[in-house]
């Protein structure tokens, strides 16, 4: 004897009646992951015979569909940010001038439809319910579009915050990226970042209430990387994607690097992916921009102004010597290497010389020396100008060529150079004492080396 099953009116009736024969707990549970399963159904739109949850569909859906087609059943273009709402009792509100994106209509969804500028159905034909209440109103509107409610989200708000994002770009502020200090940092002020972080923050609402548990935990802060939008502008908008997940990568490789060997090889390796995604030109202009060269050659300027072209040609020579005998570079190691090291920089000196002439390049040369030289602080304590320090360079720099000639001298004994190094030392005191003052001159011989060096023998 078979059990008859019982029907849902036969169970509420035994269960309000406090005579279940079955176990009322076990059976809502059930059913509400029955519940839950067909909610991620996706059927066909046309059944034939019975309906098989398991059979796939004739059409799978294709994420990277760009354009979608459906039935038009009002008249009408309108160009906004889709709100898309899956059931009519959820807890969302379609703001004036959306785009409603449902998987159906009936008559609870119609309070949607007075702020809507337009409606996109899943399914339904030119007499649905979606179909008859968009003409009523005089919204445009297009049905049987299929996968709608899940092609149309998180991509169409990212676009659509991106381009916010863009539109609080500094108007025609270009990346001066030749100039003394951060300039990155210049593009951006604190109101710029603020905006930013609030547009951040509002788009993750708006993911969260579409995609509920599918949206990430916290919302993503980081809206000074479109800066790179500026920084990059050589190049399209998708190497400018791969040249910021390369940074970001290299990044993390030069936190974990734990000597100079993996510090240059990370550099290698992101030498190697810049060249892949870059033309030679494009990768010229990101050198000059972002490579480390460029950014050490930027923050050694202080106070010399180059010209952008005179920038360029210096980073393009500076960058010539990094690759080859750099500290990150991966070159051989020896006495035979850092002769040719010392020859390299020599040539590079002399470049740098022909390209901004002896007063400017005299004027880069302090500026780079005043930056790690134990001189700007006595200058501070002493209240010595700048200009006036900057003259115990040229005397300094004087000093050492004469004292390397010293030692060079292989008609002198060994006596005879220190004796001359002991005077060119003494008439370098004299000298700098004269410019900036006894007590500044005997702190700068404590503090620095270049003065006491000066009659070191070997």
């Amino acid at each position: 004897m078979t059990s008859r099953k019982r029907s849902l009116l036969e169970e509420l009736e035994l269960a309000l009646c406090g005579r279940p024969t079955f176990d009322v707990a076990a059976t809502v549970a059930e059913r509400k992951a029955g519940h839950a399963r067909h909610q991620k159904l996706t059927p066909p739109s046309v059944i034939v015979g019975r309906y098989d949850a398991n059979a796939p569909l004739p059409h799978p859906i294709n994420p990277d569909t760009k354009v979608l087609h459906g039935v038009g059943v009002s008249p009408g273009v309108v160009t906004g940010l889709a709100r898309v709402i899956l059931q009519a009792d959820a807890n969302a509100h379609v703001l004036p001038g959306e785009i409603l994106v449902a998987p159906y209509t009936d008559p609870g969804w119609t309070p949607y439809f007075l702020p809507a500028a337009g409606i996109v159905v899943d399914i339904g034909g030119l007499l649905s319910h979606g179909s008859v209440v968009a003409r009523e109103y005089g919204l445009p509107a297009v049905v049987n579009v299929g996968p709608a409610t899940r092609l149309i989200r998180t991509g169409d708000v990212t676009n659509l915050f991106d381009a916010r994002v863009r539109a609080q770009m500094p108007a025609n502020q270009r990346f001066e990226y030749w100039k003394p200090g951060p300039s990155i940092a210049g593009l951006v002020n604190d109101d710029f970042v603020s905006r930013q972080k609030d547009l951040a923050i509002e788009k993750h609402l708006l993911l969260k209430e579409l995609l509920g548990t599918d949206a990430s935990a916290e919302p993503d802060l980081t809206p000074g990387l479109h800066v790179f939008d500026m920084v990059l502008d050589f190049t399209t908008p998708e190497k400018r994607s791969q040249v910021l997940e390369v940074e970001l990568l290299n990044l993390g490789r030069m936190v974990a690097a734990s000597d100079q060997n993996s510090i240059a090889k990370a550099q290698a390796e992101k030498e190697q992916f810049l060249n892949t995604i870059l033309t030679s030109e494009e990768k010229f202009e990101y050198d000059v921009r972002l490579s480390l060269t460029a950014l050490s050659q930027q923050g050694r300027l202080g106070g010399f102004a180059p010209t952008e072209q005179e920038f360029r040609e210096m980073v393009r020579l500076q960058k010539q010597f990094d690759d080859a005998h750099g500290w990150t570079s991966q070159a051989a190691s020896g006495s035979d290497a850092a002769e040719r090291r010392a020859t390299a920089q020599k040539e590079l000196e002399s470049q740098t010389r022909n390209l901004l002439g002896d007063e400017r390049y005299r004027e880069y040369v302090n500026e780079q020396n005043w930056s790690g030289s134990s001189l700007r602080k006595v200058a501070q304590d002493y209240n010595i100008p700048k200009e006036t320090a900057f003259k115990v360079f040229d005397l300094t720099d004087a000093a050492k060529e004469a004292a390397e000639r010293v030692r060079a001298d292989a008609l002198r004994s060994d006596a005879q150079k220190q004796a001359a190094l002991d005077a060119i030392r003494a008439e370098t005191e004299n000298a700098v004492g004269a410019v900036i003052g006894p007590d500044a001159m005997q702190a700068y011989v404590k503090g620095g080396s270049a003065i006491k060096n000066l009659n070191r023998l070997r």
